[in-house]
Order: C-alpha cells, then sequence, then structure tokens
C-alpha cells in the first residue's frame, strides 16, 4: 500500500512538474504586439504646430541666454525659497536683480515674443535634439550610444521645464522692477507672459506639465499679489478689468489631466501583456521583469528574467490580467477626476479615497502591483496642488473686486 502510494505521489509530482514545465515554455514564447505608437499621440498637439509659428525655438535662445547669464548666485535658484533674497526693489540685494535684468533686454523681449505665440511646438522624444544642443550641452552629451529604437512612453525627456521656469522667475523679476519704476504696462505684459509660459508647458497631457504649469502660475499670482500689496492704486479701473480676464483665462487649465497617465499605462499594459485581439492577455514574463527594472520600482531579484519566467505559471494565478488592469486603472482615475476640483477638507475629510486601495503595494504578490505603484504615490498631491493653484488666483480675484469697490 504504501509502495503504491510512494509510486501514485512521484507520477502526480511528475505531472505536476511536466505542466509546470510546460506552462513556463508557454509564458517564455508569449510576446507583445506594439500596436499603438503612444509617443505619437503625446506629441499630437505639439508636432502639429507649424515649424514657423513654434515658441520652441524663441524659448530655447532665451534660455540659452538665461544660461550663459543666469539669475544672480548670491541668492538660491528660487527667490522665493530663500529667507535672504530681496522681494521687492527697496530692499537691499535688490541691485543684483537689477543689473542682472538690464543685461537681458534682448532675452525679454525674446521671451515676450514666445509667450505671445499660439503653441510651443517642443516635440518629447527620449534623447535631446541636435538644435537645442548647446541648452542642455551635457545631456547631449552623455546620450550618444543610446537606443531610440521602439521608445517607450516612460523614455520620453521633458527638460524643457527648467528653462521655462527660470523664463517665469526672470518675468516675474522684472514685473516687480517695472511696477516699482511705474512703468505698469511692462508690468502687465510680464503677467500676462508668465501665465501664457504656464499655458504653454501644458502642451503635453502629463501629470509634470500641469504641475510645472501650476508652479508658474503661482509665480505670476504671488509676483501680482506683491506688487498690488504695495501699492494699492498701481493699476487703473481698465488694467484691473484686463487682469480679471487673465485670470479668468486660465480656468480650465486648472485642472490636473490624466490622459498622458492613461497612455503611458496603455502602453505600459501592451508592451507586458501579450494581445488577443479582445483587449486582454496575459503576462509576458521576460518584458515584465524588463519594464519593471527600468521603472526601478522593485529589487534587482524580482525583477530578472530567470526568476519571473520561472514564476510565471504563479503570477499568472494571482496577477490581474490585461483587461482587469484596465479595468482598475479606469475606475481609480474616474474617481480622481469626479473629486480633484474639490477642496482638501471636502477630499480627505470625508474619507473619500476610502475603499480605493490607494496604499502602494510593497509586494509583486499584488494583483495590481503595477497600478499601485506606477499611480499611488502622486495623484492625491497632484489634485491637492491644483486646488491650491486655483485657490491662489480666486483669493487675486477676489483683491481685484476690493480695490475696484475702494475706488
Amino acid at each position: 500500500m504504501l509502495r503504491k502510494l510512494c509510486i501514485f505521489g512521484c507520477v502526480l509530482f511528475g505531472v505536476l512538474l511536466l505542466t509546470y514545465v510546460v506552462w513556463v515554455l508557454i509564458a517564455w514564447n508569449r510576446k507583445a504586439t506594439i500596436s499603438v505608437d503612444y509617443i505619437a499621440l503625446l506629441n499630437e498637439t505639439s508636432a502639429t504646430v507649424p515649424e514657423n509659428d513654434r515658441a520652441w525655438p524663441l524659448y530655447r535662445d532665451a534660455g540659452i541666454a538665461l544660461r550663459k547669464n543666469p539669475e544672480p548666485s548670491s541668492f538660491s535658484e528660487d527667490m522665493y525659497d530663500d529667507m535672504d533674497a530681496p522681494t521687492w526693489p527697496d530692499q537691499a540685494g535688490w541691485e543684483y536683480y537689477k543689473t542682472w535684468i538690464d543685461s537681458h533686454v534682448q532675452t525679454l523681449d525674446t521671451i515676450h515674443r514666445a509667450a505671445a505665440m499660439d503653441g510651443m511646438g517642443y516635440v518629447l522624444v527620449g534623447m535631446i535634439a541636435e538644435e537645442d544642443k548647446e541648452l542642455w550641452p551635457d545631456q547631449y552629451a552623455s546620450q550618444k550610444d543610446l537606443d531610440q529604437s521602439d521608445e517607450f512612453f516612460f523614455s520620453v525627456l521633458t527638460p524643457q521645464f527648467g528653462p521655462m521656469r527660470a523664463m517665469a522667475r526672470f518675468l516675474s523679476i522684472d514685473a516687480k522692477n517695472a511696477a516699482f519704476n511705474g512703468d505698469i504696462e511692462r508690468c502687465l505684459s510680464d503677467i500676462e507672459m508668465m501665465l501664457a509660459i504656464g499655458t504653454h508647458v501644458r502642451e503635453h497631457p502629463l501629470l509634470i506639465s500641469d504641475l510645472v504649469s501650476f508652479s508658474i502660475y503661482k509665480i505670476a499670482f504671488l509676483t501680482l499679489h506683491e506688487i498690488m500689496e504695495h501699492d494699492s492704486s498701481l493699476f487703473s479701473l481698465e488694467q484691473l478689468d484686463k487682469l480679471t480676464r487673465v485670470l479668468q483665462g486660465v480656468e480650465k487649465n486648472l485642472k490636473i489631466r490624466f490622459d498622458g497617465e492613461r497612455m503611458f499605462f496603455l502602453d505600459f499594459l501592451q508592451r507586458v501583456y501579450t494581445d488577443d485581439g479582445n483587449g486582454d492577455g496575459s503576462m509576458i514574463p521576460i518584458e515584465w521583469a524588463k519594464m519593471i527594472s527600468q521603472l526601478e520600482i522593485t529589487s534587482s531579484f524580482e525583477s530578472s528574467s530567470l526568476v519571473s519566467l520561472l514564476v510565471a505559471p504563479i503570477a499568472d494565478m494571482y496577477l490581474a490580467s490585461r483587461k482587469e488592469m484596465l479595468v482598475e486603472f479606469d475606475r481609480r482615475f474616474a474617481f480622481f477626476e469626479k473629486h480633484q476640483l474639490k477642496s482638501h477638507s471636502e477630499t480627505t475629510g470625508d474619507n473619500q479615497f476610502v475603499g480605493l486601495h490607494l496604499v502602494p503595494a510593497t509586494s509583486t504578490m499584488d494583483p495590481f502591483y503595477l497600478i499601485d505603484v506606477l499611480t499611488v504615490p502622486s495623484y492625491n498631491s497632484a489634485i491637492e496642488q491644483g486646488v491650491r493653484t486655483r485657490k491662489s488666483r480666486d483669493a487675486l480675484l477676489e483683491k481685484i473686486v476690493s480695490q475696484k469697490q475702494s475706488r
């Protein structure tokens, strides 16, 4: 009897082992179908801007000029973060800013011409373009051996945000200086162009684009607030009306967009899952390992191709399928879309996020590990940034109304 049980156990083990090996071999032969160029979709707006109507070449020239002659080094990169930096022309140290902006007369004109154009026209790719190498020489020099075939959405570079923020800070300093010296039209133009720069950086529907846009808008809002605090009668009623229209004009931009994040996730899915033609598919172990290693969201052991291959049958049993991943992703983002413009107290005070499984997963054993790791840490915070930016804008509009009523 014992012998029969041993034989049965061995046969059963052999069958299970053979099944497992076959399963591993099937997983080994799974292939991804790259059917959509999501980078092209991401660049849909920027790529359609006619060459002669693109603001980016002008921004690039201004960025190069500011790189060669940067903001005074006696203060930090962002004057609003440095307690020792002067924030108004009558304060000690402002002469450094005055000298700096006076040396950039042509740069100011270039920025204004760029910001006044309809489209930015900066096309996102995975490398620094030849024509941009003077703006980012180090990055350009380090990319010689990069393979740009079959670019993954995650590989696109967004180096333009740094120079754009620097230009907004430059305009902020010039606006305050102009206001202090009575050049009101120049001051108003600087503020309007700051907001235009903030709108230009939203050309690509990425989370980072919106966050940088918010930061630039807030530089403009803070600048205008300080100017109005120093002289409540500086602007005429007509100019206050113009400011109201300009501030109201960014209304549609005070919202986080999730289009780019969905593109990113769809591109990820088409690279780590097979495609059965009906929107579903199975995980591809080797591609899974490559992707999570590239994204640096797991340990080297877990991202090993061999380990991923050997555990593929187990992963198939617990990991959500391609369709399930997308359904869950869309469910969560539908919630974010619905609630993003509510105030912070309305959002968190009523526990609106309870039940959404918003705590990042710590193990690849989680069925929705991809969504947890790729989306959870940033979106709630991003929504709050949008709400704060809107409140800053609204406070300015109220201040304008108050000043008009006091006349």
